[in-house]
């Protein structure tokens, strides 16, 4: 393993000639299992790459904008949001007015506050929890 694959994949074993699962209980990372595909070498980390966008979900950290909704302050990243919403992707890049300017922060208009945190975190992590009660509760 090359020493940019060594930073970049911390405690992974590529194995070759093979398809499974490796095990590792002895590493440090999120997940202790890395799926190996064929003669490829192929890593599958998708569901960590979930958790890792989970993670930046409305922390300031690396956040370039700032969604206002209900006076209530959401930190997003231009980036995941155009990748994942096609509305985002108009709203940030597409040619309408917000797109024109480099805002740092934009409102959202007629949408309750609870009910976007569910869609920013859906957006976020690819995960949704739509109990009865929850959706009662933040009246969709």
């Amino acid at each position: 393993m090359s020493t940019w694959q060594q930073h970049a994949l911390p405690n992974t074993t590529l194995l070759n000639n093979s398809s499974q699962i490796v095990n590792n209980p002895n590493t440090h990372s999120r997940t202790n299992s890395v799926e190996v595909h064929d003669n490829l070498g192929e890593i599958n980390h998708t569901s960590a790459l979930s958790g890792d966008f989970g993670n930046l979900f409305n922390k300031s950290d690396y956040s370039d904008i700032v969604l206002i909704v209900e006076y209530e302050q959401f930190y997003a990243h231009r980036i995941i949001l155009a990748a994942r919403s096609e509305y985002f992707r108009a709203l940030l890049y597409g040619g309408l007015r917000e797109s024109q300017h480099s805002h740092s922060s934009i409102e959202i208009k007629e949408c309750k506050s609870a009910a976007f945190r569910i869609l920013l975190l859906y957006i976020y992590t690819g995960r949704i929890n739509l109990l009865k009660e929850k959706v009662d509760r933040i009246h969709l």
